[in-house]
């Protein structure tokens, strides 16, 4: 009897509890997991966990009890209680997860073989109590069974495929299988305690821990291919285990021969009722495998599509092709199957890009789908689609490609022609710019061709499916014409204004029909339309052009004739007053010249939109030619309520008025590249009834006063100066500056008493000295400010200057008379009174300041000089008149002047006293002055000799280089103090 004294009995009771639990809550978790498409292999498993309860619970039972009681009846019984169990489990095994049959016939064999050896081992099963029998021959024959059980579900689920939990449960399985066989091997089971006891502790620990981790496991964790069911090939156990037998049969004799005889006899049964049934099955197996290749060999053949199965080599070689091959490419299958360089040789030249896909497909492995063209047999080409997949074995290794060629040619063709038709459409739209577009019955459109595209600048993906008329059509139009197209009432041809895409407008002539269905309903609308737009903008433009100046848009002088005649016939007819201003600009040839045309043009359209804005209400500003335009006041409307235009005076008034807005205009610069142009202009007025009795009579009054010199000024131009046109306008931009930046400043001429040598006055003259440095003579810039306007803001600040200086002199005790030279252009009786308001502001009387004036100023134009000169005498300024004799004043009129001085030029000065004119005409002069009790004063004395002759006939003051260069205020002072030295 066995014994194994250094295991204490409560060890081995906790190991029989603690094993019962673990494997009972093992076996309760594997048999309620969902088992998927692997039920074979967890039934496997339950089954290998039911025998390892059997073979632990007898082999435990036995070292337990055996060595508590010391007696084999509950031994006995427990491991009949446990072989029971395990049958049963192994009979639920179902039926169609695999047969249990061959099961039990495969495991006898190697169980007997197992009970055999043991039994050499042990020495005898007769004497020996039941406990020696379930440890030494029972239990290792359980965990035999369990051991083959282990290996064939290890087989089935992949090796090392299988998921984790699978691999700890088969670990645990087997180091049960081990620790129980090993009995069966040697004499004294009890020497294996220890390690069997840890390898039982090892493989319950494994055992619990994966099916704990199988229960956590997701559905598709678990969802690996398995191999083929192994239980349905030959057991090479079964083989091993009737080898086993007969051997030991006739090498071993001893008393258990008679056992082994007839435990080979019962192997080799089991071995031929396995193989026939095997045998059977096989022989179904194999019919049912005959009738589906029939079923699908005959199925194969009638599909009308060439199915094949190709190798995943380079060139795609066909290992099987259907029938359907000959008729598609015209190839037998026997020059097909097998020949590499077949698919190579059909695929056409064009399409040799399907080899370099074919081989990224085999390593992809995603579905295939591609369309190309073979060459059949005959040299026809044919399109195939080809469809197929990569079918792999059970370990998941690619085997070979599945898949069908289909013949599309007709499809491609039918494709081919409908491009073809729609190309030769296109083409015949496109070579006539014509517009096609198709719209159904709610406006959506359906086709456009390019030329939409291009017309509208919309893309064909914008249109298509977008409401024609909320996309680019008039919406207003949108309702009545799809009414016309349901009621089949469409006009012959129509017009309408497109907008494109980037806000403009395209002019568009429709011809349109309707679309009808098979059935003959009308389902929408067919449009072809013409782009007019450049044919309407000619018209208009030429519309535009009878009527108006291509250059500034203003209306042309037809048009303007035209209205002003309409607008006296009106003003005749009710008692109304017309006006016209006529304006010209000064100064506009220089910018021809000195640019370009092109510049001189910019400048016209500039100038035309500031006219434009100053006429206001002007019912019409025109150009009249080149630089002159025309700007007509009247009210050309027939409101009796209106009388804005009822006294020739109001209309008078408003012409001024315009005159000076012009003007005021022209104050800021026209700019080119950087360079500022300043131009003036000059403006006359005509009106009807008072002036002129017809449209044309006061359209020809206001162009003589718009040329008519102003206040008798004879002006220079820069030609005379010696300036080119740019070099004018670039002086004239700078003398707008100088006045803004204050760059001119004063120097005072002294005029000498002949007959004593002191300084009576001086006469301030003005000096330009711009940033560069250079000073600008006064010959230069003077004509350039009478013709440009500019000369007003400049006397205006010669003005001030003179006044504060004469005031600051009075304060310090010196009595000096100033002379202001006066510019012809402002000799009026406004300015002069200004000019007496500006003294009073300084605290000047009227007779401070010495005013000189031309004798061209009071000559030529009697009317305005008589209203300066009643200014004059009304203020009692002091007068004087400058370069005497050069004019044409009569000696009754100069009587007639209320001046204090006459002034003898200084070109009757410069011949004296040789030339015997010279020498009259200055003699002249003089005692005309005396003689009407005025003062004479000579410009010009630059010799001893010139002032000794002057002092000689009288003349009483004088001025010039003799005495002193004109010289700013301190040499002025610095003079009159050596006069007071002298003097003194």
């Amino acid at each position: 009897m066995l014994s194994v004294p250094a295991i204490h009995p409560a060890l081995l009771a906790l190991a029989v509890v603690v094993g019962a639990c673990v494997l009972g809550i093992a076996l309760l978790l594997l048999s309620r997991l969902p088992r998927g498409r692997h039920r074979t292999a967890w039934w496997l498993w339950s089954a290998a966990l039911a025998l390892d309860v059997a073979g632990a619970s007898i082999g435990t039972a036995h070292h337990a009890l055996h060595v508590a009681a010391g007696r084999g009846l509950v031994e006995s019984m427990l491991t009949i209680a446990a072989l029971l169990a395990a049958a049963g489990v192994v009979a639920r095994l179902p039926r169609g997860a695999f047969a249990g049959r061959q099961l039990v016939l495969d495991q006898v064999p190697l169980v007997l073989a197992v009970v055999s050896v043991a039994s050499v081992t042990y020495g005898g099963l007769v004497d020996d109590s039941p406990a020696h029998f379930a440890a030494h021959v029972a239990a290792p024959a359980a965990f035999i069974l369990l051991a083959s059980m282990c290996v064939e579900a290890i087989r089935y689920v992949g090796g090392r495929r299988a998921p984790r939990s699978a691999q700890l449960i088969a670990v645990g399985f087997l180091l049960t299988a081990l620790a129980g066989i090993s009995p069966a091997f040697v004499a004294d089971p009890a020497e294996l305690a220890y390690p069997r006891v840890a390898a039982w502790i090892a493989a319950l620990a494994a055992i619990g821990a994966g099916a704990i981790l199988r229960s956590r496991q997701s559905a598709e964790e678990c969802d690996y291919m398995p191999r083929t069911d192994p239980i349905r090939g030959w057991s090479w156990g079964a083989v091993v285990g009737i080898v086993v037998l007969f051997v030991l049969t006739f090498v071993h004799r001893g008393p258990e021969e008679p056992f082994r005889q007839i435990a080979a006899v019962i192997a080799l049964g089991c071995f031929a009722g396995r193989s026939a049934i095997a045998r059977r099955e096989g022989s179904r197996l194999l019919s049912e495998l005959r009738s589906a290749e029939a079923r699908y060999r005959s199925l194969v053949e009638q599909i009308p599509l060439a199915i094949y199965t190709d190798a995943l080599d380079d060139t795609s070689t066909a290992r099987y092709v259907s029938p359907a091959i000959e008729a598609l490419t015209g190839y037998t299958r026997e020059e097909v199957e097998g020949h590499a360089e077949w698919f190579p040789t059909v695929l056409h030249p064009d399409d040799r890009w399907v080899l370099d896909a074919m081989r990224e497909w085999h390593a992809d492995e995603t579905p295939w789908e591609q369309e190309f063209r073979l060459i059949a047999k005959d040299g026809s080409v044919r399109w195939v689609r080809d469809r197929a997949v990569i079918v792999h074995d059970d370990s998941g290794a690619p085997l070979h490609a599945q898949g069908f060629l289909q013949d599309v040619s007709a499809r491609k063709q039918a494709e081919a022609d409908l491009r073809e038709s729609e190309r030769r459409y296109r083409d015949t739209l496109e070579g006539v710019k014509l517009l096609a577009v198709q719209l159904d019955l709610d406006g959506v459109v359906t086709f456009c061709n390019d030329h939409v595209c291009d017309v509208t600048g919309w893309t064909r993906d914008e249109l298509v499916g977008r409401r024609w008329y909320e996309t680019v059509g008039p919406v207003e139009h949108e309702y009545s014409f799809l009414q016309a197209v349901r009621d089949d009432d469409l006009e012959d041809s129509s017009e309408e204004r497109l907008r494109t895409r980037s806000g403009g407008e395209r002019v568009i002539t429709w011809w349109d029909s309707v679309s009808r269905d098979a059935s003959g309903e009308i389902v929408g609308v067919n449009s072809i339309g013409q782009d007019i737009t450049e044919r309407r903008q000619a018209e208009e433009r030429l519309a535009f052009l009878r009527d108006h100046d291509e250059l500034t848009g203003l209306p042309n002088r037809t048009v303007f004739t035209r209205c002003l005649a309409e607008a006296v016939v009106r003003a005749r007819r009710r008692g109304r007053a017309v006006g016209v201003v006529f304006v010209t600009l000064e100064n506009f040839r220089l910018v021809n010249d000195g640019y370009s045309h092109s510049v001189g043009d910019a400048v016209l359209c500039q100038f035309a939109d500031r006219l434009r804005d100053a006429a206001g209400p002007a019912p019409v500003v025109a150009r009249h030619g080149g630089d002159e335009f025309v700007v007509l006041l009247a009210d050309m409307t027939d409101d009796p309520a209106s009388q804005t235009h009822t006294h020739p005076a109001d209309v008078a008034q408003m012409a001024t008025a315009l005159g000076g807005q012009v003007r005021h205009v022209l104050r800021r610069p026209f700019v080119h590249a950087g360079h500022e142009i300043y131009l003036s202009a000059r403006s006359g007025i005509g009106i009807f009834p008072t002036e002129a009795a017809t449209g044309e009579d006061v359209l020809k009054t206001a162009h003589v006063n718009a040329y008519r010199p102003s206040g008798g000024a004879h002006l220079v131009d820069g030609t005379a100066m010696g300036l080119a046109p740019r070099q004018e306008l670039d002086l004239i931009a700078r003398l707008h500056h100088a006045i803004e930046r204050r760059e001119f400043f004063l120097h005072y001429q002294p005029v000498i008493n002949l007959s004593t040598g002191r300084m009576t006055g001086v006469e301030a003259l003005i000096r330009w000295q711009p940033p560069d440095g250079r000073v600008v003579p006064p010959n230069q810039f003077i004509p350039l400010a009478e013709r440009t306007n500019l000369i007003a803001p400049i006397t205006q600040w010669v003005a001030e200057e003179v006044c504060r200086q004469k005031q600051q002199w009075r304060r310090r005790g010196i009595e000096l008379a100033i002379n202001l030279n006066f510019p012809v252009g402002m000799w009026d009786h406004a300015s002069l009174v200004n000019l007496v308001a500006l003294m009073n502001a300084h605290g000047l009387a009227p007779d401070d300041l010495v005013i000189e004036v031309t004798e061209w100023a009071v000559a030529t134009d009697a009317e305005q000089s008589s209203g300066a000169l009643q200014a004059v005498r009304t203020h009692g300024m002091r007068l004087a008149i400058d370069d005497f004799g050069t004019g044409y004043s009569s000696l009754a009129r100069l009587g007639e002047l209320p001046a204090a001085v006459i002034k003898v030029d200084r070109s009757f000065v410069r011949d004296l006293p040789h030339d015997p004119t010279a020498v009259a005409i200055t003699r002249g002069i003089v005692d005309i002055a005396h003689g009407l009790e005025k003062q004479a004063l000579a410009e010009g004395i630059e010799t001893e000799e010139q002032r000794a002759f002057l002092a000689s006939l009288g003349c009483d003051l004088g001025q010039g280089f003799l005495f002193s260069r004109p010289v700013p205020v301190a040499e002025i002072e610095a003079m009159l103090a050596a006069e007071r030295r002298r003097a003194a």
